[in-house]
């Protein structure tokens, strides 16, 4: 049997697109690189705003011509199941569910569940469709400083590793389709974690990149927490010249150890951290049900600066958030002008099928949301703020 994988997604997305590849290799199966030598193809999907949803009903679209049989896996299912069901009548899987590919392929020996996590992104065959539609977005969609180009393509170095630490989230942000695609948070054990990292030491990674669907949750289902877990990796690790890199974590977390992270972050042991702010206003942060303050994340963002002026600090923003009004926009341009993070994404709102913003009434118009992006980009620009605005 010969299978072709492809994936549009983020590194967690890209990660499962790897581990699905283990298991079909466990199980005998050819991987291929070309998708008209394929009898299966499996593409592993990210639906999180708009383009990145069309872009994947685009992607089905040219891979339903392939004679292989088609299988949708990832974020698409579960963000937009109304358009996929119209438009794909094949088999779909969603992040949270797997272990069905056992359903599909019920002789296969080795079950998904055996399967080791996933740890390295490949920079051929998974990657490689990332790449092309990528490059195609940054000529039609985005607005970029030349720095931000460089930090919107980076691809993974060599000698870079991810360590993930659970799966699914406990947030419940009003304008977020992707908590029902990763479902409830499951963290890997303490235990886990620890081997999972000695054994990354012990082939000579010291790159680190944690990654989580909701980061800073990590060991609330478990009875304990990501504080304890750095900690606990930190007391195996003193020996060695290590980095982490810290992917996505909610600023509410951020706030709660913020003692810990610093004096990792003052230490240099982590070089990078984004935290997706989305609003530097406080009455918008709640509507979006963030239930973090925005003075409050913005002293802790400046005396991460303060310890170590030499961070990699990242941030997302989203304008035209449903009653926003022209005065709490500038009240996140005037966030980002004092934080000046290292990088910045602007996002213009868009309604995600069925989430609570969805429902919202005073919904800016496109004209609005355009506009304050072009604006957002021009802001931070004439900042000298390295920035990617997303229609």
């Amino acid at each position: 049997m010969k299978i072709a994988i492809t994936s549009n997604g983020c590194s967690r997305r890209n990660l499962d697109s790897v581990r699905i590849q283990n298991y079909f290799r466990l199980n005998r199966c050819k991987i291929v690189s070309n998708f008209k030598d394929a009898d299966y193809i499996l593409f592993v999907t990210c639906a999180f705003r708009e383009g990145k949803a069309k872009e994947c009903f685009a992607q089905i679209d040219e891979l339903s011509k392939y004679s292989g049989d088609l299988i949708v896996v990832g974020c698409l299912p579960d963000i937009d199941p109304l358009e996929l069901t119209e438009r794909f009548h094949g088999p779909f899987i969603s992040t949270k569910n797997l272990d069905r590919l056992d359903h599909l392929f019920p002789d296969f020996k080795i079950k998904f569940n055996q399967v080791s996590d996933a740890h390295i992104l490949p920079k051929t065959n998974i990657s490689e469709p990332q790449e092309k539609i990528s490059l195609k977005l940054i000529s039609n969609r985005f607005h970029l400083t030349r720095n931000a180009i460089g930090a919107f393509l980076k691809r993974e170095k060599q000698g870079e590793a991810h360590l993930r630490v659970s799966w699914g989230c406990v947030e419940n942000c009003a304008y977020c389709g992707v908590r029902k695609a990763v479902g409830p948070l499951k963290s890997k054990s303490i235990m886990e974690c620890l081997e999972e990292y000695k054994l990354l030491l012990q082939k000579g990674y010291r790159d680190f990149l944690f990654v989580a669907d909701n980061l800073g949750a990590y060991g609330l289902d478990i009875k304990t927490d990501f504080s304890q877990l750095l900690k606990q990796l930190s007391a195996i690790d003193r020996y060695f010249r290590v980095r982490w890199q810290i992917w996505e974590i909610h600023p509410r977390w951020v706030i709660k150890y913020e003692q810990t992270l610093i004096e990792y972050i003052k230490a240099e042991k982590i070089t990078m951290l984004l935290s997706a702010v989305q609003s530097g206003n406080d009455r918008i942060l709640k509507v979006m049900n963030r239930h973090h303050n925005a003075e409050t994340i913005k002293e802790v963002y400046l005396k991460i600066k303060e310890e170590n002026p030499s961070i990699v600090l990242k941030t997302q923003v989203i304008v035209g958030f449903p009653g926003e009004t022209d005065e709490e926009f500038k009240e996140t341009l005037e966030f980002l002008r004092q934080v000046r993070f290292s990088l910045v994404a602007v996002y213009g709102y868009y309604d995600s099928f069925d989430t609570i913003a969805s429902h919202l009434p005073s919904k800016l118009s496109s004209e609005t949301i355009q506009e304050r992006l072009r604006y957002a980009g021009e802001f931070l620009n004439r900042e000298r703020i390295s920035n990617f605005v997303i229609q």
